[in-house]
């Protein structure tokens, strides 16, 4: 559990990084490298990892 003196500027924060991430896409950028061959071995994980990194930050701030 966070303290609640964090939990405002948090989402503010949060806030920030998801409207760069979206203007960064919208540019083509936003996303990373995966080096040797990965990004075919594993082609949905940069997304799995975002839609779960998305999932644990909303349980913390709940």
């Amino acid at each position: 559990m966070l303290p609640r003196t964090v939990i405002e500027p948090l989402q503010h924060q949060l806030q920030f990084a998801k409207i760069t991430h979206q203007q960064d896409v919208a540019l083509g950028y936003g996303e990373v490298f995966l080096p040797n061959a990965l990004n075919r071995k594993y082609p949905n994980l940069i997304p799995n990892c975002v839609c779960k990194r998305n999932s644990q930050i909303r349980e913390i701030l709940s």
